[in-house]
């Protein structure tokens, strides 16, 4: 009993600290378990997966860093890795424009992330210079793209009722920045849908919104 309850505590502060960094950070106790993990990557492998498995549970910026550079050394591993993530993203009701965009840095932009809020403010971050994306199997793929179009086509909630951390405006723009890819590597039914979407919840934006095509909306996907 004594152990479930630190276990409850220890489950609370890390919401709490989830809420305080932001939705898709880490906790900090997660951060450190990650950070640790990162180091350990370069002379054991195996060593370094027990410490970040227990911070893999949940879409982070951080643990899809992790998993970006633990590709560089044990494919396998981090791509068995990412499809839980894909199925956890997928089975969440939680999961919204901005979890697409999380998991599509593994696959497109690696170590780049970017995430669009309500007013459709942008917010990018990256932790190294190589953002090429890797060589992954078509099945991965596949999988990304149809997690991605099931979250991407749900419903949207009233304002009133919106709590997801993209709003009507951060899901436009993110289903904007997102489409070439669907359009290079997707069915093409599923850009359709997509497409028809966006077009929908233009209809609720306003002109500038519509209008932009800023650094934001191609970073790591239109390359030149």
């Amino acid at each position: 009993l004594a152990k479930f309850k630190i276990e409850k505590q220890q489950e609370a502060t890390d919401a709490a600290d989830r809420n305080r960094s932001g939705h898709f950070n880490s906790s900090d106790a997660m951060s450190q378990r990650l950070s640790l993990a990162r180091q350990l990557l370069d002379t054991d492998v195996a060593r370094a997966l027990q410490f970040a498995d227990p911070a893999l549970g949940t879409i982070t910026k951080e643990g899809l860093n992790f998993l970006s550079y633990l590709r560089e050394k044990d494919s396998v591993a981090a791509d068995h890795r990412y499809g839980t993530m894909l199925a956890i993203a997928g089975g969440s009701l939680e999961s919204d424009a901005n979890t697409v965009s999380l998991l599509s840095s593994y696959l497109f932009t690696p170590h780049l992330f970017n995430t669009f809020d309500g007013q459709g403010g942008a917010s990018t971050s990256s932790t190294s210079a190589d953002n090429m994306p890797p060589q992954v199997a078509p099945e991965l793929r596949a999988a990304f793209f149809s997690v991605a179009v099931q979250i991407l086509l749900r419903p949207q909630s009233p304002p009133e009722q919106d709590q997801s951390s993209s709003g009507p405006e951060g899901k436009y723009l993110m289903i904007k920045r997102l489409l070439p890819l669907f359009d290079q590597f997707a069915p093409k039914e599923m850009s359709d849908a997509l497409r028809a979407q966006m077009d929908a919840l233009s209809t609720v934006m306003p002109n500038d919104l519509r209008q932009r095509d800023d650094d934001t909306l191609r970073e790591g996907i239109r390359r030149t």
